[in-house]
């Protein structure tokens, strides 16, 4: 078997003798329709709220949250099916959820908004800075998270949040309430919220039982008082437009999580020794992005199995402590441990990449120096053929791999 497999927006060969290929395993594929009309159609019949025309009228100090570039959503083309409303907004404003990563640059502005659209409203568009950013504090919830809002997201009349409903990591899903809290937050909340990422029912798509996402949950009754108009897109595997929902953040989310869930989680006949997860472009940037996809092919993995991790990592590392925390460990177990004792926003990573490296073997294809790799508790291989190869060597004739094209986004499950 021949496959292209990609690497840094490009593509890397890989032969693999057919008889040890587990399955080639991608996003499930679904019907898409037109995409203007589906991003219409959501505008004008929102879930418990008034059509985006009418929610828009008239409206003073109105702020649009969307998000950085470490997501796919396609805000670009959502602003333009709405900018005929928008001309008609007084100084409409565009807050930039990134949460605790660093401001977007240009490339990622035009990106995100369209170089058209960045040009125009260039000067009314601004990265969140949980650090340096003037915060409101509003509360404190169950969970002892400090609910604080940047001061624009808290002072504007009206809000318009555009995200993208996807897996993840330990929220479950992207999406929704996660734009506000932790996108436009200030640095505690987001430190207090993701430490509970250690706690159990963590995982990829799980929503009930999970402390990260009911403490987000908690912390969106803090700003009840904002009218808020949420549109949620889900992409398809071709990352076309796949549905839209739109009006309430909660309702308008949950109805997105129930058709994500066509995409993203993907059955397999059975676990392998071997899995291949390929991190894709945006997710690919940094380690902090990458480890999403070491997250998610652990559910296709037999016992002592063999993780082989394979995205280029452009700009290194990414934000966070993690990385600073395996470095002093050296040691998956002293990483893991340490990882709660005193926590630090990034210790989260560090212990679920040591947790992993514990009950797994990991290689890696990257751009990251060698030393970097190991101290990630990877092993650095020179090419991804080279990777798979040496995983055989490792696991022996009878082995075989399962592949994930989209690591990144792919949950799989065995099915039944």
């Amino acid at each position: 078997m021949r496959l292209n497999i990609e690497y840094n927006r490009s593509t890397v060969p890989l032969e693999v003798d057919d008889a040890r290929v587990a399955q080639v395993v991608g996003l499930n594929h679904v019907q898409v329709g037109d995409e203007t009309s589906t991003l219409r159609n959501a505008f004008e019949n929102p879930l418990n709220s008034r059509p985006f025309s009418a929610f828009i009228h008239d409206a003073k100090n109105i702020l649009f949250i969307v998000n950085d570039g470490t997501r796919p959503t396609p805000t670009a083309k959502i602003l333009e099916s709405l900018h005929d409303e928008i001309s008609t907004v007084k100084n409409p404003r565009f807050l930039i959820a990134t949460g605790s990563h660093r401001a977007a640059n240009e490339e990622e502005c035009n990106r995100i908004f369209g170089s058209h659209f960045h040009g125009q409203y260039a000067d009314r568009i601004k990265s969140h800075d949980a650090i340096k950013d003037e915060i409101v504090e509003l509360g404190v919830t169950s969970y002892g998270t400090p609910v604080r809002l940047n001061r624009i997201a808290h002072d504007a009349a009206r809000l318009v949040v555009i995200s993208s409903v996807e897996p993840h990591y330990f929220g479950g899903y992207t999406g929704g309430r996660k734009s506000i809290f932790p996108g436009v937050a200030g640095y505690d909340t987001i430190e207090q919220n993701h430490s509970l990422a250690m706690r159990p029912g963590v995982a990829p798509l799980a929503l009930k039982g999970n402390a990260v996402h009911e403490d987000l949950v908690e912390s969106m009754k803090f700003i009840h008082g904002t009218p808020i108009f949420s549109i949620q897109t889900v992409l398809s595997h071709d990352g076309r437009i796949y549905a839209v929902t739109a009006g309430d953040i909660h309702e308008s989310f949950n109805a997105a999580v129930a058709k994500a869930h066509e995409v993203f989680a993907v059955p397999i006949k059975e676990k392998a020794e071997i899995v291949l997860s390929v991190a894709t472009f945006p997710l690919d940037a940094n380690l902090l992005q990458l480890q999403k996809a070491l997250n998610n092919a652990k559910a296709a993995l037999k016992d002592d199995g063999i993780l082989i991790l394979v995205g280029a990592c452009p700009e290194g590392i990414g934000d966070g402590n993690f990385y600073e925390l395996m470095e002093w460990a050296r040691d998956p177990f002293k990483a893991r441990n340490a990882a709660k004792w005193d926590y630090k926003l990034g210790n989260h990573i560090a212990y679920n990449m040591a947790d992993i490296a514990i009950r797994y073997g990991i290689f890696s294809v990257t751009g990251l120096p060698d030393d970097v790799a190991r101290t990630a508790f990877m092993t650095p291989a020179p090419s991804v053929q080279d990777a798979v190869d040496w995983a055989f060597g490792v696991k022996g004739k009878d082995a075989k791999i399962l592949i994930l094209t989209n690591g990144s986004l792919t949950v799989p499950y065995v099915r039944g």
